[in-house]
């Protein structure tokens, strides 16, 4: 990746701190590179483009004015594009241009495989890859993954956690969880700068309680806009789901736990009315 380039994700330098009896100072500390917007707003800009350039390329200061912003900011937003694989450029500084990959142009166009390329497109940041393998797709807390990405990433403290919701927003827009097989493929390995292709090449994510069956079944009505599909998993290889709001705080999750007691104290009481009543009928 070129020197330019990585100026464009949303890293920070904490200042070097000295001390007064030594003239040794504590290396910076550089969290790693991420997008600097989400897969949904990555999207609204690359539609910007479509509109404008269809699948020809255009300046990147172009792309700036549309977006209406300066230079600094819109060349964060062209990485985060590219870091998702939507976009390709080509030159350097003044004469640097890009244009939307086949895949954004498939996404936008609501072509047949548009559920798969953006859950592909969703873990196509190395970073993003790497906290869905780790925690194999059950992510935990967001108190685990920050301890995570502080001690063991070197994230920086003022940004992680604004990194944490950009990143389950864009997996809770791709409809990503457990039971999504995520293909290998070149998705967009051609715009990725950075040495070690196989880095950017998506993983299997295997489910093995998906089964026939369940495959056959209707699909899920259509998400709400900003809600999320929470999968539950039962038992005999059934899976079921609720829908609730993307962002949802942890008495949110208190509550929604209660109300599942509730109905599981109405289902417990009905069923003990109706063994009574059938008793009655015998």
């Amino acid at each position: 990746m070129s020197e330019e380039e990585n100026t464009l994700f949303e890293t920070t330098d904490n200042e070097p701190e000295t001390d007064s009896t030594t003239t040794l100072k504590r290396p910076k500390k550089r969290s790693p590179n991420y997008p600097a917007i989400g897969l949904e707003k990555a999207l609204e800009r690359a539609e910007i483009v479509r509109m404008q350039a269809r699948h020809h390329f255009m300046p990147t200061s172009t792309a700036h004015t549309l977006w209406n912003y300066k230079k600094g900011t819109g060349d964060q937003i062209v990485a985060a594009l590219k870091a998702f694989g939507l976009i390709e450029t080509e030159g350097e500084k003044e004469s640097r241009k890009l244009r939307l990959t086949k895949e954004a142009q498939r996404v936008l166009g609501s072509a047949p495989d548009r559920a798969e390329l953006l859950k592909a497109a969703a873990l196509k940041p190395d970073i993003h890859k790497e906290i869905w393998e780790k925690y194999e797709g059950d992510l935990p807390a967001d108190s685990i993954i920050r301890g995570y990405l502080v001690w063991e990433r070197n994230f920086n403290e003022d940004f992680v956690d604004n990194f944490i919701a950009q990143f389950k927003g864009t997996l809770a827009y791709a409809k990503l969880d457990l039971s999504d097989k995520i293909r290998n493929n070149d998705y967009g390995d051609e715009n990725n700068d950075d040495s070690g292709d196989d880095a950017n090449r998506m993983s299997m994510i295997t489910d093995s309680a998906k089964s026939a069956d369940q495959r056959k079944l209707p699909p899920p009505p259509p998400l709400l806009v900003g809600g999320r599909e929470f999968p539950l998993y039962l038992t005999n290889h059934q899976k079921g789901m609720l829908y609730v709001p993307a962002e949802m705080s942890f008495k949110d999750y208190e509550l929604l736990q209660k109300q599942i007691e509730n109905h599981m104290s109405i289902i417990l009481v009905t069923s003990v009315v109706r063994e009574e009543e059938n008793k009655e009928k015998e």
